[in-house]
C-alpha cells in the first residue's frame, strides 16, 4: 500500500474522489426541496472547490518533483543496489580511507554537502542519497536499520570504493555509521560521531511516547502531497531558529527543503526511525560492542538548566532521578563501547549542528583525528 501512497497517481485520484462527490451532492441538492436544497448545494460547492484546490495542488507537487529531479548535483551518479538507484557523489585523492558522509535523520546526504567539500581536498568523500530522500529511488519496505546500513556500503562499494570506510555520521546518521562499523569489521578502519543520536535516546522514546507507526501518516505526510510543503511560510524546517542550519547551506537549502517534503521522502524517514525505536537488538549499544575501532564522538555542550528544561512533565521523584541517569549516559554511548573511544564537546552554545555552524572547530578535531589514525598504533609495552 505505501509504494500507492507515495506515487504520483494517489494525489489525482483522492482530489478526483473529493470533487466528484461534490459534484454529486451539487446534483442532489438540486433535486431536493427546502434545507435539503440548500445543504446539498452548499456541502456540494464546498468539497467541489476543495477538489479543485487539492487537483491545483497535486499539479504543483508534481511540476516541483520535475524541477527537483532536473537540479541534481553536478558530479553525482546513480548507483544501483538491491534493485534501486542510490544517488552518490566521491571525490577526492584516493590512496586512504574512503569518508562515507551519513547526515542526521533519515535525510539526504546533501545536508552535509558543506563538509564533504572541505573534506574534499585532503581525503576521499562520499556523499550518499538513501532511498526515498534526495535524488535517490523511493524506498522498499521495510527501512530497516539492517537495509540501511547494508545500502550505505553497497551504495559507496558499487561507486568504486572497495576500501577502507570511516563513517562520519551526524545525528542519526552517527548512529547508523555506528552499526555499519560494527557490521562490517573488516571494511571500517574509524568512526566519526557528530552529535550523533545515542541509543539511549530510544529508550526513553520508547518509555515515554512508544516508537510510532511506521506506515505513512500524520498531518505533514498527507499535504505533502498537495504542495503544501512547498509553501515556506508553512514548512517548519525553514524557521530561522538558533542554531539552524539553512545559512550554512546556502543555495541548496530550499531544493533539500523540498525533497524532505515530498511523500516518499517522509514515508521513508518515519518508517526508518520507527523501526530503529522498535528494534532493541538491531542498535549498537553495549560495551564493546565496537571492540577497539577508534572512534571521535563530538557531542554539543548543553548546560545543565537547558538539560533540565527537557525533562519530560508529570514525572515522580523516581522518574526523574532515573531520567537524569539516563540523559547523563548520552555523553558515554558509543565511545564506552570501543576501547580506542574519544570524546570531545563543541564550543558552547553551538548546538546539534556545530557540524555546519562551527565549521574550523569541526573539521579541526576530524582531521586530527584521521592523522592519528593514519599512524601504525604502538606497540604493547611489556610490564
Amino acid at each position: 500500500m505505501t509504494p500507492f501512497l507515495v506515487g504520483p497517481v494517489f494525489p489525482y485520484l483522492a482530489a478526483g474522489a473529493v470533487l466528484l462527490l461534490g459534484l454529486f451532492l451539487l446534483w442532489r441538492g438540486k433535486r431536493g426541496r427546502g434545507w435539503g436544497r440548500r445543504l446539498g448545494f452548499g456541502f456540494g460547492a464546498v468539497l467541489a472547490l476543495f477538489g479543485l484546490a487539492l487537483a491545483a495542488g497535486a499539479i504543483a507537487m508534481s511540476n516541483a518533483a520535475r524541477a527537483l529531479e532536473a537540479a541534481r548535483p553536478a558530479g553525482g551518479r546513480f548507483v544501483a543496489v538491491g534493485g534501486e538507484r542510490l544517488f552518490v557523489k566521491c571525490e577526492g585523492p584516493r590512496g586512504g580511507p574512503t569518508l562515507l558522509l551519513i547526515s542526521g535523520a533519515y535525510s539526504s546526504g546533501w545536508f552535509l554537502a558543506p563538509l564533504h567539500e572541505a573534506l574534499r581536498a585532503s581525503h576521499r568523500s562520499c556523499l550518499v542519497d538513501r532511498p526515498g530522500t534526495g535524488w535517490a529511488d523511493p524506498a522498499q519496505s521495510p527501512r530497516t536499520v539492517e537495509a540501511i546500513i547494508a545500502e550505505l556500503m553497497g551504495a559507496v562499494t558499487a561507486a568504486g570504493e572497495t576500501g577502507q570506510i570511516i563513517p562520519v555520521g551526524h545525528s542519526v546518521g552517527g548512529l547508523f555509521a555506528a552499526n555499519l562499523a560494527q557490521a562490517y569489521p573488516d571494511r571500517v578502519s574509524a568512526a566519526v560521531l557528530l552529535d550523533p543520536t545515542p541509543p539511549s535516546w530510544f529508550v526513553e522514546q520508547q518509555a515515554l511516547y512508544g516508537c510510532g507507526p511506521s506506515s505513512p501518516g500524520g498531518l505533514a505526510f498527507w499535504a505533502s502531497m498537495f504542495g503544501l510543503g512547498l509553501v515556506p511560510s508553512l514548512n517548519p524546517m525553514n524557521a530561522d531558529t538558533p542554531g539552524s542550519p539553512n545559512k550554512a547551506l546556502g543555495a541548496i537549502y530550499p531544493t533539500l527543503v523540498n525533497l524532505e517534503s515530498r511523500p516518499r521522502s517522509l514515508a521513508a524517514q518515519r518508517e526508518a526511525l520507527a523501526n530503529a525505536c522498535r528494534s532493541g537488538l538491531s542498535l549498537v549499544r553495549s560495551p564493546g560492542a565496537l571492540g577497539d575501532l577508534p572512534v571521535l564522538m563530538i557531542v554539543q555542550d548543553q548546560p545543565a538548566a537547558e538539560i533540565a528544561k527537557q525533562m519530560p512533565k508529570d514525572l515522580t521523584p523516581r522518574e526523574q532521578t532515573n531520567w537524569k541517569l539516563l540523559r547523563a549516559q548520552w555523553e558515554r554511548d558509543y565511545v564506552g563501547f570501543t576501547t580506542r573511544g574519544t570524546l570531545v564537546k563543541a564550543p558552547a552554545g553551538s548546538g546539534h549542528y556545530f557540524v555546519l555552524n562551527e565549521p574550523a572547530f569541526t573539521l579541526g578535531e576530524i582531521r586530527k583525528f584521521l592523522a592519528a589514525t593514519a599512524r601504525p598504533a604502538a606497540p604493547p609495552v611489556n610490564p
